[in-house]
């Protein structure tokens, strides 16, 4: 193993064991900030490896200092493993176990197990907290071929009475208005395709929508469909994960949208964004650099969360490439932004 990999791998081994209290949402994603976190470590410029070897070693020491850890013996076990389709089904673990399975597929010197502990526990803890509708929903007939258009600017279905995953998405589909929104725009539409128009969705909410929601809720918007669609590769059923992957972005789009999206806007020439969607040659490669570095040592875990997705994304999707970077950039001015007014 490189000094990386035993670095990561000591850390992982620190984060590997869960904790006896529920989880806040720092310990939530404290499996998955560390797998971003090591991802992004590997496109770190030299001369910013140091800082984002020290985000990684204050995850560490803050995850230490999150509580006391589980009693083995209330850790429950995930063998046999439940169907990846379960755990993409699943809300509990605010649905974040999908984005924990596929980044820990890229990294080959953790154990295969890494996070199941987390994973059980929220599994067991919310058993009932799934979506339903993506397994009794019809897949044939006659797509409508509007699926962007649908989600521009859906109805509200009403107040989930907080911002939290699970009440939004369960008011998503409990409402009817998944099934009413989706369910001719999904008929036979492939994965790529669904991957394609769902996370151009979600980066335009974080440049053209409510600033107020960028640091979470667009944050979601993108990491959650990314993950629930990554499943496939992972043995999920691909209609199960395009209806998943498409009431996360619905059911952000519903609740938090305030304007109408439009697929041609493109953000001011002088703003970040506007710099960075800009950028061909080696201005491009500068500025994924620092979009790397930013995300990789900036202490929150959506960032780093986040860039990973918009790199992935635009590595998927390199003719929306402008897009996803573009929304990076846009998430870090909004972090640098509240930096210099406090």
């Amino acid at each position: 193993m490189s000094a990386d990999a035993d670095f990561i791998a000591a850390a992982a081994a620190v984060i590997d064991v869960p904790k006896a209290a529920p989880p806040d949402s720092f310990v939530l994603h404290a499996p998955l900030e560390l797998l971003a976190r090591a991802l992004l470590l590997e496109r770190v410029p030299a001369n910013g490896r140091d800082a984002a070897r020290g985000a990684i070693t204050r995850l560490v020491t803050d995850y230490v200092d999150a509580g006391p850890a589980a009693d083995p013996a209330d850790v429950p076990s995930l063998a046999p493993a439940p169907h990846v389709d379960d755990i993409v089904l699943s809300l509990a673990a605010a649905g974040h176990a999908p984005i924990l399975l596929t980044l820990r597929a890229r990294l080959h010197d953790l154990p295969g197990t890494f996070g199941d502990g987390l994973v059980a526990m929220e599994l067991t803890r919310n058993p009932g907290w799934t979506f339903t509708w993506p397994k009794t929903r019809v897949t044939t007939g006659p797509p409508s071929g509007d699926l962007a258009a649908r989600l521009a600017s859906p109805r509200s279905p009403g107040d989930p009475g907080s911002n939290f995953i699970y009440p939004t998405m369960h008011l998503t589909e409990t409402s009817g208005l998944a099934a009413e929104v989706l369910d001719e725009p999904l008929r036979g539409l492939a994965v790529a395709d669904a991957r394609r128009t769902l996370l151009r969705v979600a980066a335009r909410s974080m440049l053209q929508d409510d600033p107020g929601a960028a640091p979470y809720g667009w944050t979601h918007c993108l990491t959650l469909p990314q993950a629930a669609l990554a499943a496939v590769d992972l043995g999920a059923d691909p209609d199960v994960a395009v209806a998943v992957a498409a009431t996360y972005v619905l059911g952000f789009r519903a609740t938090l949208g305030r304007v109408r999206l439009d697929d041609a806007w493109k953000p001011p020439v002088r703003s970040v964004a506007g710099r960075v969607w800009a950028a061909t040659g080696a201005a491009l490669a500068e500025v994924v650099d620092d979009l790397v570095a930013f995300g990789a040592c900036h202490p929150d875990a959506h960032v780093a969360k986040y860039t990973l997705a918009c790199l992935d994304a635009t590595a998927d999707d390199p003719d929306a490439g402008p897009l996803y970077l573009a929304a990076a950039a846009h998430l870090h001015a909004w972090w640098r932004e509240k930096a210099a007014a406090a």
